[in-house]
């Protein structure tokens, strides 16, 4: 195992050693095997050399239309940024209080009680104000992060990654240590570097339910980067690493101002890489079709070559009942090495002379015959099959259909298209964005703080105007989409502008307008927020309104009755209490109802037939 070379070739091992940590935060004891072996400053060996690795991809037929097809599915597409939890949803509330509740367990709870209507109200309006403002501040990043745009950088990192099987992503802070700038990084002259001896202290965002974010101290041997040009070396560190370290040496110094004069300080990389268990480096998909790149390059080769060098003449003239005659060798020869080289002589004719012979050997004989033989050629369909064979292997290590890639059977349909589409789709494509989006989340975006949003990739829209009337009329039934909402997909494909309608109807979905349920107001909606609040306050205005005339009335007829009722003559008068309320009790005569029913000065007469009438 001293060969460097054949210890590349052994198995992936971990060696479990003491962690030697200073607190109680445990670090990693995972090491590589090929650290043993480079422990210098031009990092690990790289079991697969990137260079080569490029310089086939660049003149292969096999390999390009494959990385294409991943690189152009997965990052070309642009991103989206979704929010964690849908505030118009109908479980949004609960999901609050579970963010809630895990942030009271993380404080060391036991059992900590529900939160309360108002809590979840205020929690609420601190994520749709986050969700608001993150979303400004994402937008603004991925804008200026780059001066190729993001989009680029994704694809030129993922054709690193397809290509050698490693992709690099440069991270560069501003003076206030926040991440400003992400640069694509070739992984053709990149290494590895050793993992640290000794954990060092390093500080990692962790998640507190679903939109907080709490700061954790954590024990960790990061891995370093260098980058080798010409004879120039360039070092960076890992991502998330406090240290300051310098870009030409490697060194760790103790603050910025103890670095040389005209030193610069290291950047930090995020690796992205094809696992494989015997090496830190990813290794390259394809690396198991390698004979079949290859062999596709030399059928190549072969065919263009044999156009200029071909080494067989079509036809040959022979004579028999004959001898060649005089310096038919030497025309042999110069017709091998000038007349049948080249697309010019490529049905050039190979004649040959000869002289007759009798039958004691000597010349005038009889009986000469001259004869032209097809001489075999080499067939184009032995060689066309290989290469056919040879790239679907090839193809099969990303697991891609031939649609996808370019190449169009006579075996396809519409349906089996559309099938092998949705195969590659759902598994190669999506796996590999969600898989990108994730290190993206766990690196770049932790440390921006991103809480409220997750930033994923796109997928291809359908274009088909069929596929997207089916898809339409689908969401329209199911009652997804409103008529207006319905009407700017629609725009689309039919290539028109279809303008908004007004009536309520059109803006809720169909099932709702036919089945009579009434619109339902936005709550979200802040103008109609406002005038919702606005009638309810003033209904209530004129609700008390009401009551106040209803008991002014009340209290007016009350002190009329008692005025008549002491002029008739109160026999008792004290209070009692009635459901629980002081209520006075008057008790007068008989005689005395006439005199409180007859109106101010009415005449006793009139009393009288008022009585008569009753």
């Amino acid at each position: 195992m001293s060969d460097p070379d054949l210890a590349r070739e052994s198995l992936y091992a971990t060696l479990l050693k003491a962690a030697g940590a200073d607190d109680n935060a445990l670090a990693s004891n995972v090491h590589a095997h090929e650290e043993e072996f480079a422990q210098s400053l031009d990092g690990l060996p790289c079991p697969y050399p990137p260079e080569p690795l490029v310089r086939l991809y660049e003149r292969s037929s096999s390999l390009r239309p494959c990385v294409e097809a991943m690189v152009t599915n997965v990052h070309a597409f642009r991103h989206r940024l979704v929010p964690r939890i849908d505030l118009e949803a109908a479980d949004a509330d609960q999901r609050i209080s579970d963010c809630i509740l895990a942030a009271r367990l993380d404080n060391g709870e036991e059992d900590p009680p529900d939160p309360t209507e108002q809590e979840i109200a205020t929690k609420r309006a601190e994520i749709a104000r986050g969700i608001k403002i993150e979303a400004i501040r994402l937008n603004s990043f991925f804008r200026n992060c780059s001066s190729i745009g993001w989009t680029q950088v994704r694809k030129r990192v993922a054709t690193d990654l397809e290509v050698t099987g490693n992709g690099y992503l440069e991270v560069v802070r501003d003076a206030g240590g926040r991440i400003s700038k992400l640069n694509h990084c070739p992984a053709v002259n990149m290494r590895l570097r050793p993992l640290e001896a000794k954990p060092i202290k390093m500080w990692r965002r962790r998640w507190v339910g679903e939109v907080d974010l709490e700061l954790e101290e954590v024990n960790e041997k990061p891995r370093g980067f260098v980058q080798r040009v010409n004879m120039d070396r360039t070092f960076f560190k890992a991502f998330g690493d406090p240290r300051v370290i310098g870009a030409s040496n490697g060194a760790v110094y103790d603050s910025p101002e103890a670095m040389p004069k005209g030193e610069r300080e290291a950047t930090e990389i995020v690796h992205f890489g094809v696992f494989a268990g015997r090496t830190s480096y990813g290794v390259p998909r394809w690396i198991g079709a390698v004979f079949e790149v290859l062999g596709i390059e030399a059928y190549s080769q072969v065919n263009y070559l044999g156009f200029d060098n071909k080494g067989i003449p079509p036809l040959a003239v022979t004579v028999s009942g004959g001898t060649l005659g005089p310096g038919a060798a030497a025309y042999l020869e110069n017709y091998m090495k000038v007349r049948m080289k080249g697309r010019m002589n490529y049905h050039s004719v190979l004649l040959l002379e000869a002289v007759a012979t009798n039958q004691e050997g000597g010349t005038g004989g009889r009986g000469v015959q001259v004869g032209i033989q097809p001489l075999t050629q080499p067939q184009d369909a032995v060689y066309l099959e290989y290469a056919n064979r040879s790239e679907d292997i090839v193809a099969r290590q990303w697991r891609i259909s031939p649609i996808t890639r370019g190449k169009v059977e006579s075996t396809f349909n519409k349906a089996t298209a559309e099938a092998a589409l949705k195969k590659d789709e759902e598994q190669v494509f999506q796996p590999a964005r969600a898989e990108f989006d994730e290190q993206l989340e766990l690196t770049v975006l932790l440390d921006l703080g991103v809480r409220y949003h997750r930033v994923e990739s796109n997928s291809p829209v359908a274009s088909d105007p069929d596929s997207l009337s089916v898809i339409l009329e689908r969401l329209v039934r199911n009652n997804v989409l409103t008529p207006n909402e319905a009407r700017k997909v629609a725009s689309n494909i039919l290539n028109t502008d279809l303008h908004e309608i007004a009536a309520d109807w059109a803006k809720q979905p169909a099932a709702f307008t036919l089945n009579g349920i009434p619109l339902q107001e936005d709550a979200e909606d802040p103008v109609r927020s406002k005038m919702a609040e606005a009638a309810t306050t003033i209904q209530r205005v004129l609700d008390l309104r009401a009551k106040v005339h209803q008991e002014t009335m009340a209290q007016a007829a009350m002190a009329e009755a008692k005025a008549r009722a002491d002029e008739a003559g109160v026999v008792d008068e004290h209070e009692e209490i009635i459901d629980g309320r002081p209520v006075t009790v008057v008790r007068m005569l008989p005689e005395a109802f006439a005199k409180i029913a007859r109106p101010h000065g009415a005449s006793n007469d009139a009393a009288e037939d008022q009585d008569d009438a009753a």
